[in-house]
């Protein structure tokens, strides 16, 4: 995979073939960690493997002759290595600090007693779990809206980009910046107790490591220690019994549960147009928004859907939902095509700073919502969502770092 362009990685290595791909494999040949697809008929898993592995091939042959004709991985690692933008990188840096601090003092102000994290820290996990379903259920609010967002995203900014800086610059401040970055961002991560983000963040930096140190007996010591680290945690906040029983359940939720929606819909659900704009813009307010298949099969995978939302499903899922066999057929094409678009859309941003604009884009391909949204990637909600709460917000924080400086000269 030598011509693979960094920021693609986390979204064609890990989110494709890890947890979806893989996923489909093991469940094709029936070693499944859980029971969560137990109910499934044999017919519904082998056709989901073909389809996805359809799926896959289209996405990977296409982004060969781009990445191809595009490219070349040598050059984009050299770039990395230029220095002449790190004062300014620094400012940045401080900036977004200073940013999170006054958001987390607003916090602990006014929302200390809605932090599920908090009553976890304390030993009340009941507590901490009822207020993170209320949080998940929109039941209760912590943090400023839309401002939530924009810190959402410069937590997960933030340490990356600091920590390329860290292993690409010679200047130490690097590491005190990103070691003060790296614990305000696992605070605002897990403060609702959500684990996937602060676990991406974790697989995003060893991933960063990889890439420029290579293989190392430091990276296998770190990922050991990070492993039985979460682990230790899940099995703390989940009730586990202990750390391999933590272990099972992250491996079952990132490789089996991010799959499981698409089996059901292939299964449960009648193909029909009706939902298919339930996610288009102003839904609501048009009299669009019909129960989507995400939701519709919920009651089939779980005795208790009082707290839930919806249930994860690569793409093909929804694709059938909506347009049937020709859903399966075609939706790949165009999946691909955008793909190619936002692939291209930061290539052309990273030339005015590689470093910075690559480190948004590990962070978008990696929260795409391909194993969550069909519509959201279709009606271009995400890469608004992203542009408008990450983008821009990132273009202010440079102005206002050069609005100081020419004020100081």
């Amino acid at each position: 995979m030598k011509s693979l362009p960094f920021i693609l990685v986390p979204l064609m290595m890990y989110k494709l073939l890890f947890t979806v791909w893989l996923g489909t494999i093991l469940t094709y040949f029936n070693f499944e960690i859980s029971q969560r697809l137990n109910i499934i008929t044999i017919d519904i898993k082998e056709i989901i493997f073909y389809i996805v592995t359809y799926s896959l091939f289209i996405l990977y042959i296409f982004f060969y002759f781009i990445i191809k004709k595009k490219h070349n991985i040598k050059r984009e690692r050299n770039s990395f290595y230029e220095s002449k933008y790190d004062k300014r990188h620094i400012r940045l840096s401080i900036t977004i600090i200073v940013f999170l601090s006054i958001y987390i003092l607003y916090l602990f102000i006014f929302d200390m007693n809605k932090l599920p994290i908090i009553y976890a820290l304390n030993g009340d996990f009941l507590h901490a779990q009822l207020l993170r379903m209320q949080i998940q259920t929109h039941t209760i609010q912590i943090g400023i809206v839309y401002l939530s967002k924009v810190v959402f995203f410069q937590s997960l900014f933030l340490p990356i980009f600091l920590f390329i800086k860290l292993l690409t610059s010679k200047r130490k401040i690097f590491y005190f910046l990103f070691f003060i970055s790296l614990a305000y961002s696992s605070f605002l991560l897990v403060l609702d107790m959500q684990k996937s983000y602060i676990i991406l963040l974790l697989l995003l930096l060893s991933f960063i490591y990889l890439y420029f140190r290579g293989i190392n007996i430091k990276l296998f010591l770190i990922s050991i220690s990070l492993l039985i680290a979460i682990s230790s945690i899940i099995s703390m906040v989940m009730v586990k019994d202990n750390n391999y029983e933590g272990l099972l359940y992250i491996l079952d939720r990132i490789i089996f549960g991010q799959n499981q929606g698409m089996y059901y819909m292939l299964q449960f659900y009648e193909p029909s147009t009706k939902a298919a704009l339930s996610d288009f813009y102003f839904s609501s307010s048009l009299g669009l928004d019909y129960v989507k298949p995400d939701e519709f099969i919920l009651k089939y995978i779980y005795a208790d859907i009082t707290n839930l939302v919806n249930a994860n499903t690569y793409y093909i899922g929804e694709s059938w939902s909506y347009y049937g066999a020709y859903g399966l057929l075609f939706t790949p094409f165009i999946i691909v095509f955008i793909l190619i678009l936002y692939y291209l859309f930061f290539i052309k941003l990273a030339k005015y700073d590689f470093v910075l604009y690559s480190s948004l884009g590990l962070i978008f391909f990696s929260t795409l919502p391909i194993d969550q949204s069909l519509q959201f990637i279709i009606y271009q909600k995400y890469f608004l969502y992203f542009l408008f709460f990450a983008i821009i917000p990132l273009y202010f924080f440079r102005k206002i770092n050069n609005i100081k400086k020419k004020r100081y000269k």
